[in-house]
């Protein structure tokens, strides 16, 4: 951003100011005016797109998420084939697996639905 381009966007904000304290002085709302292009091209270049909840990219980590479920699964009950360690550490392995995966679920379901 070059200095005329930050010497521009201070003068709108000066003037918006001063429009807000001469609304508020009358009472009367003046008719929205539409945006300038230099005044898109400042606010589009120092900014970055919103992310609004449920967009593209919960389709995403939804696909993430259960592939790391699977994954986990998976491994949890294969380790009754394997067959290397005791019984005990192996059903201690398999339900801590199992639980991961299960945490994996609830998290991303509260993180999607969290008001």
């Amino acid at each position: 951003m070059s200095a005329e381009d930050e010497l521009k966007r201070l003068e709108l904000e000066i003037e918006e100011r001063e429009e807000n304290t001469k609304v508020k002085e009358s009472g009367v709302i003046p008719p929205p005016k539409p945006p300038s292009k230099n005044e898109g091209a400042i606010i589009a270049e120092g900014s970055r797109p919103s992310r609004k909840r449920g967009g593209g990219k919960s389709k995403e980590s939804l696909d993430v998420i259960l592939a790391f479920v699977v994954i986990l699964t998976i491994t949890a009950f294969g380790i009754n084939f394997v067959r290397q360690i005791p019984d005990e550490q192996a059903k201690t392995l398999r339900d801590g697996l199992i639980g991961g995966a299960a945490g994996l679920i609830v998290g991303y379901a509260v993180g999607r639905f969290r008001p």
